[in-house]
């Protein structure tokens, strides 16, 4: 058996960008059972994920949580769950790992770029949220194509992680500036990550 549900986000116009589902024995002991959240929402948007998953889900522990990419309305919310829950793993790009200018960047809070100020926003939130979970212990996987929960069911179909560093601009043969490699990855956010 399984429970998927997709919480509004923002104005209540769009749902999808905030999710939380189960699995397993619902009518069983939590053991039996898998939670996953996908993708927080804002903040409010965290706080609600909270107060689903500890009434109707009837648990205060998440065993993965996934952020699909790293846009605010979809991993805004996850620092209030990575803070309220127990979480037993964060599944989330690093873009700054995978790119020599984007590390360096990181140390300045990416405002030595010239992006946008929402690129500039989505990594520095990105960034915090990998500080809160190295904060709380929580280990941090990059989700790529065919990493999968323990039990097998759910699991990523894309990206790999050769596209993944391709989008980045990080062939051999390009030179890429943290610029040239932020655009690419907010082309990136198009690719669909995961199927359950």
């Amino acid at each position: 058996m399984h429970e998927i549900d997709f919480l509004p986000v923002g104005d209540g116009a769009r749902s999808g960008d905030a999710i939380a589902l189960r699995y397993g024995n619902l009518k069983g002991t939590r053991a039996e059972q898998t939670v996953i959240v996908i993708d927080g929402g804002f903040s409010d948007d965290g706080e609600a994920l909270v107060e689903l998953i500890k009434t109707h889900y009837d648990t205060g522990r998440v065993d993965v949580v996934l952020g699909t990419h790293l846009e605010q309305d979809h991993i805004g919310g996850l620092a209030v769950v990575l803070r309220k829950l127990e979480v037993g793993q964060l599944w989330m790009h690093q873009p700054w790992v995978h790119s020599s200018a984007l590390a360096e960047s990181r140390s300045a809070r990416f405002s030595n770029l010239h992006l946008s100020e929402r690129l500039q926003e989505s990594m520095r939130n990105a960034s915090d949220l990998e500080d809160i979970a190295g904060d709380l212990e929580i280990p941090i996987v990059e989700p790529f194509t065919g990493l999968a929960t323990p039990d097998g069911c759910f699991y990523v179909i894309g990206p790999d992680r050769a596209y993944y560093e391709e989008l980045l601009g990080l062939l051999p043969q390009q030179e890429t500036t943290a610029a040239a490699v932020l655009r690419k990855l907010a082309e990136a956010v198009q690719t669909p990550l995961c199927k359950s």
